[in-house]
């Protein structure tokens, strides 16, 4: 064999290496594969009285290592795109058949955390706070045992977060297996702005309730000294003192992490409720508090502040983000800006509140972004600002596409304001019912819950991307159908 054949055979044996350690890999360090090689570091279990025990089972390794974070970063790319041509199948033919598979798929407790599905199988720590944030909800239609496994899924899960944090001291986007117990931590284009409060919101629901309320102050008196620390860090790190809005030198990675953005409304509301929600865990170190940030502890005030800057009186919504655009403001309109809701930023029974969630209301539907069913994202697919992954491979991921979560969000703010608001009350209930009635018949059609939807009402795809169909964002549309049903059995409006 002559030197250009053992170049040849030595090219082909390194594609094939880098095949099975991409490709391979991927399937293998999917936590909900069959054959996976991950395990759950932390377990939890029933005890006789009822309390659900956490237990670590295998102390997580984290990997700091450039190779072990290369190596997610190209695994999570390998599964978007080998997932985008495995089709998932129907789990069902009615709307109940499918949300019983669902649950049963989704939260299963032998799990080491909560997934979104299909290729979103690392651990994207907003999930728990943002997509997730009715994954405790003890409304839901299910069987007392879901509950349960529900809430062990959410302590494993965010207990798995302190530990990152823990060993890592700080926050990412995304905790990424490698195998066994071993991970490391990745941030899906930039630093996050909602990591560490989705592990605050997720301890606060998780003290609320009686079964995980033990373990999770467990959890939190473990970790209250990397918490603070990673507090002040977060707020030192993203909050301009002088404007009291997130610095506008820097981009932050959200729930539109897609898209490039200075300054988002999103993200300066999820920092003012990180400080309410550090404020009622009793995290907040009023000793070592830095006078910068002492405006921040006022947070009607802060609130005030954030509204006067971001709030467009004449068309009606707060605006995305403060980028120079359009004169300093880019005003377009972004789906996510009804985080209000699940953050607690808006109350609909304060007039002045409830004005302004009538008014965003108003523009989504003079807009048609509720249709044929809520929510689109934007109007415009704002290409020149998006990561030009998302920019060339699926523009409407982050633009005109329909999510599944903001739709209900949506839905939730008009259940919100049919028990506040008259004459509109029954058209804000009429429409809810209508919208969730899409909704259901969307999952016995396509016999799952897309995450996002195309323009044309169907499961959005490209050449290089497919929507999870195996979501379990489902919960929060059966969180907002429980509404709907406690809401229609008290009305007088007539339909």
């Amino acid at each position: 064999m002559d030197g250009s054949q053992v170049r040849t055979w030595g090219v082909s044996l390194l594609l094939v290496a880098v095949v099975l350690w991409a490709g391979v890999g991927a399937f293998l360090t999917d936590p909900y594969f069959p054959w996976t090689t991950v395990r759950a570091p932390y377990r939890t279990s029933i005890k006789n009285d009822g309390t659900i025990e956490l237990v670590e089972v295998q102390p997580p390794v984290f990997r700091r290592d450039w190779f072990s974070r290369l190596t997610a970063y190209v695994r999570a790319g390998s599964r978007i795109l080998i997932y985008r041509w495995i089709p998932e199948r129907k789990l069902g033919h009615s709307t109940a058949e499918v949300l019983a598979v669902l649950h049963d798929q989704r939260f299963q407790p032998d799990k080491p955390y909560v997934i979104t599905g299909a290729h979103y199988s690392d651990l994207y720590v907003r999930n728990l706070g943002i997509f997730f944030n009715e994954l405790t909800n003890e409304q839901l239609e299910q069987s007392p045992q879901d509950l349960q496994n529900r809430q062990r899924l959410a302590l494993q899960t965010v207990a798995l977060d302190l530990a990152f944090l823990r060993a890592n001291g700080r926050l990412v986007t995304t905790i990424a297996p490698l195998g066994g117990s071993s991970f490391t931590g990745i941030n899906i284009y930039t630093e996050p702005s909602d990591s560490l409060y989705a592990v605050l919101f997720t301890l606060n629901k998780l003290k609320q309730a009686e079964p995980t309320r033990t373990a999770a102050n467990s959890l939190l008196a473990d970790n209250k000294e990397v918490l603070q620390r990673e507090l002040l860090r977060y707020l030192q790190t993203v909050i301009d003192p002088r404007t009291l809005t997130i610095r506008n030198d820097i981009h932050l990675s959200g729930a539109r992490d897609g898209v490039k953005r200075t300054a988002s409304f999103y993200d300066t509301v999820i920092a003012w409720q990180t400080v309410r929600l550090a404020d009622q865990l009793q995290l907040i170190p009023l000793q070592d508090w830095p006078a910068e940030l002492q405006p921040l502890l006022d947070g009607a005030g802060w609130k005030q502040t954030i509204i006067d800057r971001y709030w467009n009186a004449d068309k009606g919504y707060f605006i995305n983000d403060l980028s120079e655009k359009a004169g300093g403001k880019a005003d377009d309109f972004g789906s996510d800006s009804l985080v209000v809701l699940s953050t607690g930023f808006l109350d609909p029974g304060q007039e002045q509140d409830r004005q302004k969630l009538e008014r965003i209301v108003e523009h989504i539907q003079q807009n048609t972004l509720d249709r044929p069913f809520p929510l689109k994202y934007s109007t415009t697919n704002g290409q020149n600002r998006m990561h030009w992954t998302v920019k060339y491979f699926a523009p409407g991921y982050m633009g005109k596409g329909i999510w599944s979560h903001w739709g209900v969000e949506y839905v939730k703010t008009l259940l919100a304001l049919s028990q506040t608001s008259d004459p509109a009350e029954c058209l804000h209930l009429e429409d809810a019912r209508e919208f969730l009635d899409l909704y259901a018949q969307n999952i016995a059609a396509f016999g799952g819950y897309p995450e996002l939807y195309g323009q044309d009402g169907k499961p959005y795809q490209t050449l290089a991307l497919r929507s999870v169909l195996h979501s379990g964002w489902v919960v929060n549309y059966e969180a907002a159908h429980a509404a709907l049903e406690s809401d229609l059995r008290t009305t007088s409006c007539q339909f």
